[in-house]
């Protein structure tokens, strides 16, 4: 059968479809393809349907009415017996008749003589009705019962053999021969005044279960899994902004993405909670503190329960919020302290050391995107080099009082050489993006002896760590988005919006909420970097835990591979000339 589904947009436009319209067309496709003869090629041809349809894809109620159109001609159509054909049907024949529908695919056919023959042979004008039987395979379950699909056939016939005044029918189905019977149809004189207005009368529009000439709704709500109905319907917030906004983004990037999140307090959370929104589900947390009293306010996964549990991993706890948010999501975590620059680590220490360090190599390396939103600057440092070194995208979001960055680390790609055609004055490729050290002339230590409370914890706006949380995610999928994926390169000076079907890929976000501004400016990476300058790298892949192990005891040899020692050693012997005004305009120099 062919035919087709017409699915509105609206329920008002499902019950205000003219359906009486819609059937009087059906009737004059009918009437054409009979009157023409082109059935006798095809007998299938007839076999047409019209489904209307309104889905509520929101709350899983839909709403259909179908309708199966078969003309009412002649009027005079009798059903004059049915039989059981076990006394009347011989096997071989069955079979025969079997072989010839999987031979020519076809619903229906003749015999002629009790021999298979197409449908066309009735074109010839001398056939009898005595020497044929018609035969349609039967898709009615109801014993005696002709299927829908005999009505336009009959019809058909009756049109084409107006001397004939019945005919013989075998309604077959494949199985037992219990189930396949003839039937004997018959008609008297036609009444041919009728068809001159148009074709005949029509019916097809199904009746719902209480026998009523309406449409049939029906609530699957109570009979879907609750996560799979969760599953579907935050599916279907981001098909909506492809279906009606954003035709050409890739949401299976999104799905596929594993983001290793290092840091599960305020940035974290909400980080977690915004990248769910876009249909991210592999998350990985990493944090060594428990929830305090004073973090559930800020820190959206938490709620007070967990504060009276006393010592509760943050990281634990996240994963698990996430789960009952959403539950399908793959939420892990782990509790880990990770080693910094200026933190010594006692002999005893060396072997869990070394073991967390194995393991945050591997996540880094196992993780698509890594979000560093830790407490300490000298924290990030070592997530920052794993990145660098096994080439994955690093995103930094920090938090001042009032002020926020938000920062992709950069990273190498075959798609960024100078072969791609980037202006140098506009775009920066993503491997000459810097990371979140490049701009510093001094390795990082440790900035957290001795600090009064108010710097033990970061105090910012309460409404920070939102705005930071949401231009990150947004600047990760715009990024994500990008021709050239997480190696995207950078604008100088500006914006481009067009950068990808989101928007605009900008290597910083920097916002100032004291006068509500925003620039995004551009960084490029500084070749004697601590964290992923080549000289740090090489020692990292060279000697491993040996060489964290110095760094952790004494940054500043940090320094001294990348050869910032030297750097600061040339700038301490530079001659500076200061020149002065006095009263007089006189210059003296100094």
């Amino acid at each position: 059968m062919k035919g087709e589904l017409r699915l509105t947009n609206t329920l008002n436009d499902f019950l205000q479809l003219d359906r009486k319209e819609v059937l009087n067309l059906l009737a004059e496709k009918l009437w054409q393809l009979i009157t023409s003869e082109e059935w006798l090629k095809n007998p299938d041809i007839l076999n047409i349907f019209y489904f209307t349809a309104y889905a509520d894809l929101k709350h899983f109620t839909y709403h259909y009415w179908n309708c199966i159109p078969a003309l009412l001609y002649p009027h005079s159509l009798e059903q004059h017996s049915a039989s059981q054909p076990c006394t009347e049907i011989d096997e071989s024949l069955l079979e025969a008749c079997h072989n010839f529908v999987t031979s020519h695919n076809l619903s229906a056919f003749v015999l002629i003589d009790q021999k298979p023959a197409l449908i066309e042979t009735l074109s010839d004008k001398s056939m009898e009705s005595g020497r044929i039987v018609l035969v349609v395979l039967n898709p009615s379950t109801v014993p005696l019962q002709p299927g829908h699909n005999l009505r336009n056939l009959i019809s058909a016939i009756v049109f084409l053999k107006k001397d004939w005044k019945n005919i013989k029918v075998l309604c077959l189905r494949k199985g037992e021969p219990s189930e396949s019977f003839y039937l004997d149809i018959g008609w008297k004189n036609l009444d041919e005044t009728s068809l001159e207005a148009g074709p005949p009368k029509c019916i097809g529009w199904e009746r719902n279960r209480n026998g009523q000439l309406t449409h049939t709704s029906i609530d699957l709500k109570s009979t879907f899994d609750p996560v799979k109905i969760m599953d579907q319907s935050m599916e279907l917030n981001l098909k909506l902004i492809r279906w009606r906004l954003v035709p050409n983004i890739d949401l299976q990037k999104f799905t596929d993405s594993k983001i290793l999140m290092l840091g599960s307090g305020t940035l974290g959370c909400n980080l977690a909670r915004a990248l769910l929104g876009w249909g991210f589900k592999n998350f990985y947390f990493i944090d060594n503190a428990c929830i305090s009293f004073n973090n559930p306010v800020r820190q959206s996964l938490f709620q007070f329960e967990d504060c009276l549990a006393g010592n509760k991993s943050k990281a634990a706890t996240a994963a698990e919020a996430l789960r009952k948010i959403y539950p399908s999501v793959n939420a892990n975590h782990m509790d880990m302290k990770i080693p910094m620059p200026g933190h010594p680590i006692s002999p005893k220490e060396v072997p869990e050391v070394i073991e967390t360090v194995n393991k945050l190599d591997e996540l880094v390396r196992t993780h698509d995107i890594i979000f560093l939103v830790m407490d300490s600057r000298e924290s990030r440092w070592l997530p920052t080099l794993l990145a660098s070194v096994y080439n994955k995208l690093a995103i930094t979001v920090a938090l001042g009082f009032d002020t926020f960055v938000v920062m992709r680390h950069g990273i190498r790609s075959e798609l960024t050489t100078d072969g791609t055609g980037f202006d140098p004055m506009r775009l920066v490729p993503s491997e000459q993006l810097g990371c979140y050290y490049c701009s510093d002339v001094t390795a990082p230590g440790n900035s957290t002896t001795d600090r009064t409370l108010d710097q033990q914890c970061t105090i910012t706006r309460a409404g920070l760590s939102m705005i930071a949380s949401g231009m990150a995610v947004e600047m990760l999928t715009s990024v994500l988005q990008h021709e050239f994926g997480p190696a995207a390169p950078a604008r100088l000076a500006d914006v481009d919006e067009n950068s990808s079907v989101l928007g605009g890929t900008p290597h910083q976000i920097r916002g100032f909420l004291s006068r509500f501004n925003i620039m995004t400016p551009t960084v490029g990476r500084f070749e004697k970097c601590t964290a992923c300058g080549d000289a740090v790298k090489e020692r990292y892949q060279r000697d491993g835990f040996n060489f964290l192990n110095q760094v952790f005891d004494n940054p500043t040899e940090l320094e001294t591979i990348t050869g910032l020692a030297e750097l600061h050693a040339t700038a301490t012997d530079l001659q500076l000339d200061v020149f002065e005004f006095d009263d007089n305009e006189s210059i003296t120099s100094n």
